[in-house]
């Protein structure tokens, strides 16, 4: 979100998966920065909810180096906004 904010990445307006576009009722988009690997924190693919919840159910990501252990994800939001 930083990255976004400072100008260092662009959120596109569509899903790179699906094509999809949107926002959330609060206004915000519905664009998620996915990351494969956490170790390349501007390495992002831009996914919607819908395909970014997808992707973690059948991949797991590469956690970083010397960061906390992965916790369970709430089965509602999938630890997602």
């Amino acid at each position: 979100e930083k990255a976004v904010l400072a100008g260092r990445l662009v959120r596109p307006d569509n899903c790179e998966q699906c094509g999809s576009a949107g926002s959330f009722a609060d206004g915000r988009s519905a664009i998620q920065a996915h990351h494969d690997d956490y170790n390349k924190p501007l390495q992002v693919r831009w996914l919607c909810q819908k395909c970014h919840h997808q992707w973690h159910k059948k991949y797991a990501p590469i956690m970083a180096k010397g960061g906390p252990e992965p916790t369970e994800i709430d089965v509602i939001s999938g630890g997602f906004p």
